[in-house]
């Protein structure tokens, strides 16, 4: 993906995230509606669905994970908390997940795994 395309989805993700910023759930309430969930289990597990291979290249993995999960979540909370991942580190990236995923059913994230076990 070129330097101007990233600065572009950079650009439409932040308006996003502005745009939806007053329906989001109050920060200490978890959100459970079912389009959230639902790309909760995508972004958990983007490595498996976008066929990728964690243990290589890992600026090349990270950059097919973004390129993936722009083209297939759609939900704008989730939207939200993977623009504001963008610039954080692996620690912090995982704990931002788990705890997006509290108060859901599965609390399993492989993504954040890979996180914790890679800083």
């Amino acid at each position: 993906m070129s330097l101007f395309r990233r600065i572009e989805c950079i650009a439409v993700f932040a308006w996003v995230a502005a745009s939806v910023a007053c329906e989001s759930p109050p920060a200490n309430q978890p959100n459970t509606s079912p389009g959230f969930v639902a790309a909760m289990r995508e972004v958990c597990d983007v490595d498996r669905l976008a066929q990728l291979d964690p243990a290589g290249n890992s600026i090349a993995v990270e950059g097919a994970r973004e390129d993936w999960m722009n083209e297939h979540v759609k939900d704008p909370d989730a939207i939200e908390l993977l623009t504001l991942m963008r610039v954080e580190g692996p620690k912090r990236r995982a704990e931002m997940l788990r705890q997006a995923l509290e108060g859901s059913a599965n609390r399993n994230c492989a993504l954040a795994d890979y996180y914790e076990a890679n800083p």
